[in-house]
């Protein structure tokens, strides 16, 4: 244990690794923070004039309205919040909410009933899949809203999976896990999540620069000869070697995960972490989650594709001569399954997103997108969804490369 102890001293007393580490604990606080400045909200004074709010003090405003705190989001609630908004909407001459003056946008609460109003008005989709629109929705289609839900997924399926029935069943049976009714109330909203899958991207980037050095910097400054002459020089060093790093960049991972989500839900109100997915996402999001639950099966999913893409790069690290190229390729990797989800064809980019160490790393290929999408990925007359897929293939990647690794170590020539 003592040479294990070493060998994490070692890769923490350098500069690099402590400048890293420092740096990911600085954006965990900044991008928790972040999301919250982005918050606004306006009221009208007695005197008429218009105050506005911004950042923490419009949070903690909105949170005290009796409006912001519905709770469970029955039929009758939707049907009262729609009824209002189409009052509105016709006195003002407007389509949609977002089209509303200041003062109906703030004086009638529609933007605390935004959430809600977006998935009654998905719900009631037309044959087509597009939207309504609230002034086309009845106050009947709002009280039939989770009918309407459990026929839109029905509808979607059979209009994005039409050659493959065997996807719309397995939606079908994954969404009769999810609770009915929805739970809403003001707080906790997507573009929390949006930076949290940002921090995961950033915090893997780093990681990867700490490994990267781990094999191939002894290579080239000529330590490993040496080392590879004492007792334990071969495979407990290699297996030490991978041990740390893996430990020192997954430990950081937990640690800046748990300072996001500290400062971010503290800002928000915990109450948030209870809404329903459905709710913020979309009515037809198959997991039966809130948003705490979604936080952590982020945060989860994503440790697993970080040590998938850290054990492709100590193998890198394991196989090549010098630090440059070690960690030039694994930079490479690491922003390799974000670049081919734009330039690909869908049907290839899903399947790189599954093969790829640390596929579920980045923007538009996350596990969070992925989780609230309905990719499914089709063997002759079998479906799977496709995160399943990609958590499997991480799986099963990470013993192999660190296997790979470990041979690559103790198989090198002096």
């Amino acid at each position: 244990m003592r040479l294990f102890y070493l060998e994490i001293r070692r890769v923490l007393t350098t500069r690099l690794t402590w400048g890293l580490l420092a740096v990911s604990l600085l954006l965990s606080v900044g991008m928790g923070y972040l999301p919250v400045t982005f918050e606004s909200y306006s009221y009208q004074a007695e005197d008429g004039s218009w105050t506005e709010l911004k950042g923490l003090r419009a949070v903690r405003h909105m949170q005290s309205l009796p409006q912001a705190s519905p709770g469970e989001v029955t039929p009758q609630l939707l049907r009262e919040v729609l009824e209002n908004c189409q009052d509105v909407l016709r006195t003002y001459g407007k389509e949609n909410i977002w089209a509303l003056p200041r003062e109906p946008f703030y004086g009638e609460d529609i933007i605390l009933d935004s959430s809600l109003l977006s998935r009654v008005n998905e719900a009631a989709m037309r044959p087509d899949g597009t939207a309504s629109g609230l002034l086309h929705v009845t106050g009947e289609q709002a009280e039939q809203f989770y009918d309407l839900c459990r026929t839109r997924l029905a509808k979607l399926m059979a209009l994005e999976q039409s050659a493959h029935p065997a996807a719309g069943e397995l939606a079908q049976r994954m969404y009769e896990k999810v609770r009915f009714p929805f739970f809403y109330e003001y707080g906790l909203g997507s573009d929390s999540m949006d930076y949290q899958t940002l921090l995961i991207f950033m915090i893997a980037f780093f990681c990867v620069s700490i490994a990267a050095p781990v094999f191939s910097a002894d290579y080239q400054t000529g330590a490993d000869d040496i080392q590879r002459c004492a007792k334990y020089g071969r495979i407990r060093l290699g297996i030490y070697k991978i041990l740390s790093a893996l430990l020192i960049c997954g430990t950081a991972f937990l640690l800046c995960m748990g300072v996001f989500l500290l400062v971010t839900d503290s800002l928000f109100g915990w109450k948030g972490l209870k809404n329903s997915m459905q709710v913020i996402y979309s009515v037809s999001s198959l997991l039966p989650l809130n948003l705490g639950g979604l936080q952590l099966a982020v945060a989860a999913g994503s440790l697993l594709f970080l040590l998938s893409l850290l054990s492709f790069t100590l193998f890198l690290s394991s196989r090549l001569k010098n630090t440059v190229s070690s960690l030039a390729i694994s930079l490479v990797f690491c922003v390799l399954p974000v670049i081919l989800s734009v330039a690909l064809p869908e049907s290839a980019a899903d399947l790189a997103g599954c093969l790829l160490p640390g596929g579920g790393i980045g923007i538009q290929n996350s596990l969070l997108c992925e989780l609230t999408d309905f990719h499914f990925l089709h063997f002759g007359d079998v479906s799977f969804w496709k995160p399943w897929v990609m958590l499997a293939a991480a799986a099963a990647e990470v013993p192999v490369f660190l296997g790979l690794a470990l041979h690559g170590y103790c198989r090198r020539r002096l």
